[in-house]
């Protein structure tokens, strides 16, 4: 069977998170039985790329490092699809713009739309706030004229349900990589944040819908005590954050350039993990 799987890369300038971890992991199992032909949204890093060849599986990508690129993505999708179809018996997608463009096709291919988020809009910045209302809009029409949507929980789903009145729905839980998670401190990481120290541990991308702003103002009232925060991530409120935390730098450590695989050794040294989220997909 032909597949396109499209989605997004994580690449040098940021890691994509856990839609981008479904779709390169579906990528690897598919890839055993089936033809795979991937379509990014940004510059994949070296490591996807060395792993697209070990695999075998043939890769284009549409530039993804600011806000222009992302709202003519759909354009850009539906060219690159178009440009290289190569009769593929399914298209499935996890990002709007490769979603939208996917419909374009659904003569000829069947067409699965993947949904990872409903964005709930927040205070965001302009730019930001189009980029949420047009994925939305695009996901909606997509699955709308789509052979199967998959959601990643039953919260999600029924917001489709009910918001979208998607009918064909298929819930299927991002699954974890158990054996990635050993649990085993890193002494490194200890020695680095003081053993003596509490350590708090935040993982996510930096939008307000995490809580991030409302984690580091909180962190006010923890001035005096033995306590380090160490947020990974990165997002549209990168710069705001690392303003706000130079008030906080003996405390407050933020790491934005972290692969996937050495997330575990975080987790393991942290005493507390914190999800200040205001919603989250898979809740």
């Amino acid at each position: 069977m032909k597949i396109a799987l499209c989605g997004r890369f994580n690449t040098d300038i940021r890691y994509q998170g856990g839609s981008a971890e479904v779709f390169l992991s579906l990528a690897k199992g598919l890839s055993k039985k089936h033809e795979i032909t991937l379509f990014g949204r940004g510059k994949p890093t070296k490591e996807i790329i060395n792993m697209c060849k070990e695999l075998g599986i043939k890769y284009f990508y549409i530039p993804s490092d600011s806000y222009i690129n992302i709202l003519i993505g759909p354009v850009r999708a539906f060219i690159l699809l178009r440009k290289k179809f190569d009769n593929f018996d399914i298209i499935h997608t996890h990002t709007g713009s490769y979603a939208i463009a996917s419909i374009f096709f659904r003569k000829k291919s069947k067409i699965v739309t993947h949904v990872h988020e409903v964005a709930i809009f927040q205070k965001n910045n302009i730019a930001s706030a189009i980029y949420l209302y047009l994925e939305n809009l695009l996901l909606m029409f997509a699955s709308k004229n789509s052979d199967l949507t998959i959601t990643i929980s039953n919260y999600t789903g029924e917001l489709i349900k009910k918001g979208w009145k998607i009918k064909n729905i298929k819930v299927i839980p991002n699954g974890t990589n158990v054996d990635l998670f050993k649990f085993k401190k890193n002494e490194k990481i200890l020695e680095q944040y003081g053993k003596k120290n509490y350590k708090l541990l935040f993982v996510g991308r930096l939008t307000r819908s995490k809580g991030i702003l409302e984690l580091i103002d909180s962190f006010k009232y923890l001035k005096g005590y033995k306590i380090k925060l160490i947020i990974i991530g990165y997002g549209e409120l990168y710069s705001k954050v690392i303003k706000i935390i130079s008030l906080y730098s003996n405390n407050i450590k933020l790491i934005s350039n972290i692969r996937n695989k050495e997330l575990p050794q975080y987790y393991s040294s942290a005493n507390l993990v914190i999800v200040p989220s205001h919603y989250e997909s898979a809740g």
